[in-house]
């Protein structure tokens, strides 16, 4: 969905949030447009390859997915490591909603929550 087509669309200045989904952006446009200066600063809480890196502990090697490193070397570059929601009142909700799930589908059968596919 971000590309350098879409970048080249952007008015300069502009800033650039993900916390959708990290093949949503195609990084090295991403970086292509910090460096033009289209984008002028970067919160990203997904990464496209953050399975292999979010996910793992790297006490004992280093990250050596060079478009991570690049990213996070920028000074108006943040990123949260898929961690944003981690509050606790996003946590109170996720538990109090999953509760009220499985409350509704073992007393009604059904969630106001449910997605049907049609």
């Amino acid at each position: 969905m971000f590309d350098k087509a879409t970048f080249s669309t952007l008015k300069k200045g502009m800033i650039f949030i993900n916390t959708a989904h990290g093949a949503f952006v195609n990084t090295e446009d991403l970086i292509e447009a910090i460096e033009n200066k289209t984008i002028t600063a970067v919160g990203l809480d997904v990464y496209d390859k953050e399975h292999a890196l979010f996910y793992q502990d790297h006490t004992e090697s280093p990250i050596t997915d060079s478009l991570f490193l690049k990213l996070r070397s920028y000074p108006n570059v943040l990123i949260t490591g898929h961690q944003g929601f981690l509050t606790k009142e996003t946590l109170a909700g996720v538990a109090n909603i999953t509760i009220a799930n499985l409350n509704a589908w073992a007393y009604n059968g059904t969630s106001e929550n449910e997605i049907n596919e049609k």
